[in-house]
């Protein structure tokens, strides 16, 4: 898994589509179970950037995704983000950490009645002192 490998550089573009993000532990261990993961990078960021993480899922039948729980000190946006049935099923969203804070995110996915298809645990916020990044929590 690259999300597991030496840290990305800021150049790492977003996927074009679910099935090429870094940080997919369950496609990559049982393709047929679930695809739900991650992408990210690992270079440090400064407390209070704004820095963008992508939720990965397969978007087909729609419904929605969020980044919950997260850790206290820990802000992501939007709450939530509809999938678009013939999306790609990547979606970013906003991650903003303060001083200090840590801990590990997760991924909720939402069928279109808003029953949960699929949690997955996302990568861990890493605090440094003069900074943080993200890591692999698996």
């Amino acid at each position: 898994m690259t999300g597991c490998a030496a840290p990305l550089t800021a150049e790492h573009a977003a996927p074009a589509r679910a099935g090429d993000c870094n940080d997919m532990p369950a496609a990559h261990d049982d393709p047929g179970l679930v695809m739900a993961g991650f992408d990210w990078t690992g270079e440090k960021h400064q407390y209070g950037e704004p820095v963008t993480l992508y939720v990965c899922v397969s978007s087909q039948g729609g419904g929605s995704v969020m980044v919950t729980p997260v850790p206290s000190g820990v802000t992501v946006t939007p709450a939530k983000r509809l999938l678009e049935p013939m999306g790609s099923g990547v979606e970013p969203f906003t991650v903003v950490v303060e001083r200090g804070a840590a801990g590990k995110l997760w991924m909720r996915e939402l069928n279109r009645e808003g029953r949960g298809m699929a949690s997955m645990e996302g990568p861990v916020v890493v605090a440094e002192a003069d900074g943080w990044h993200f890591a692999p929590s698996h």
